[in-house]
């Protein structure tokens, strides 16, 4: 009767976890167009938002990297109310980025084997019914608002990646945890979010899921892998940042881009938008623009019209300035001091490889705070992933 009793308030725990998640990782299908939807998502998240904080206030201890986030989204708020910008749309993504942020950073400390279940089911979720809708509707379920087509279960297809990469992340973590190695459902899932990307032609994304099944093949046949670490990877990143988007040395290797492999080197406009959108940060430097509507922010640019600046931290520059920009930082150096700290085991290694592949894609995208900023507060909280006896 006991052992019966444990298992029911684990699985009572498990519903209160993903039933807390489920408003911040919304299927844009079920959005489009439908109001009631909208509504439920706005109504539930204020509802996580009030456990959560409810939660934490009990346990009175607030993590460095909550901190550094909170700090971050108050800099955004006020730049925000001093450019006159977007000021509902600025205290959403504040309400959904923190709650979520809390969220994880409560659930990986206090709860991590029922909260990793949960967060797992609930994800792999997602993916298999968007697996589906594919193939039920092989030339999109609708067209948006902007006329394509390309849009399934869990919306257009560029956006899967946000679902599938955690959900590929939390899925080898979850069996990890709770079995010392990887199962047969990782790779089921690894396999179909290949097949889910190649589908819909999402190139950057594939790109991304192909380093990890990369890494994955790595860890079996290569004897040494102490170069897989977070560290490597960063100095790396901001080699590639530095190159490629400020001194544009890809340039020097024209020939071979575009002659050889056809290849665009504006990465299909890009380059133009990241001198729109330096000059805009030259003219305010320090505190930035705030959040903006989708209209403002296209009367800022010239003839490449984007909402984003196809590159994350110039999406920071831009939002935040300078001053934004340092709580970011201490965002990303206080979850990176973590992953180093544990950097030979396989879920450090697996993580700083899902962060790589981040930076990979942030490089020429730009993602909306609250859709990647909890990946850091799992990083930084990788000691209760990794040793039980840590909660």
């Amino acid at each position: 009767m006991k052992k019966i009793n444990i298992n029911m308030l684990a699985i009572i725990k498990i519903i209160i976890y993903i039933i807390l998640l489920i408003p911040f990782f919304k299927p844009r299908s079920l959005l489009y167009g439908i109001a009631d939807f909208s509504n439920f998502y706005h109504k539930l998240s204020l509802i996580s938002f009030i456990v959560i904080l409810i939660l934490t206030i009990k346990k009175k201890r607030v993590s460095k990297s909550i901190m550094y986030i909170a700090i971050y989204l108050l800099i955004l708020l006020i730049s925000t109310y001093f450019n006159k910008g977007d000021i509902n749309n600025c205290i959403n993504i504040i309400i959904e980025t923190l709650t979520l942020s809390l969220i994880i950073d409560y659930g990986t400390k206090y709860n991590t084997s029922v909260f990793l279940s949960a967060f797992n089911i609930f994800l792999y979720s997602l993916v298999i019914i968007n697996f589906v809708s594919i193939f039920v509707y092989p030339n999109g379920m609708y067209v948006d608002t902007s006329n394509y087509a390309d849009n399934w279960f869990l919306g257009f297809k560029n956006v899967h990646i946000l679902f599938i990469l955690p959900a590929i992340a939390i899925s080898f973590i979850n069996s990890y945890y709770h079995r010392k190695k990887f199962t047969v459902s990782n790779y089921v899932l690894l396999i179909i979010s290949m097949t889910t990307l190649i589908k819909v032609n999402s190139s950057t994304s594939i790109v991304g899921v192909f380093i990890i099944i990369l890494f994955l093949i790595a860890i079996k046949v290569v004897e040494k892998t102490g170069w897989i670490n977070i560290k490597n990877f960063s100095i790396a990143y901001i080699i590639a940042f530095f190159s490629i988007v400020i001194f544009r040395l890809q340039n020097i290797f024209a020939f071979i881009i575009v002659d050889v492999l056809k290849k665009d080197l504006s990465f299909t406009n890009r380059t133009f938008i990241w001198d729109n959108v330096i000059g805009l940060i030259t003219e305010k430097p320090f505190i930035g623009y705030g959040v903006e509507t989708n209209a403002i922010r296209l009367s800022r640019t010239i003839s490449f019209r984007s909402v984003h600046a196809h590159n994350q931290i110039l999406e920071i520059l831009y939002k935040t300035g300078i001053i934004g920009i340092i709580p970011f930082i201490m965002i990303v150096v206080s979850a990176f001091k973590e992953l180093m700290k544990y950097k030979n085991n396989i879920l450090s290694k697996l993580l700083s490889i899902i962060m790589l592949v981040w930076m990979i894609m942030m490089l020429t995208e730009a993602y909306l705070f609250e859709y990647f900023i909890y990946f850091f507060v799992i990083c930084a909280n990788i000691k209760y992933l990794i040793n039980r006896e840590a909660r």
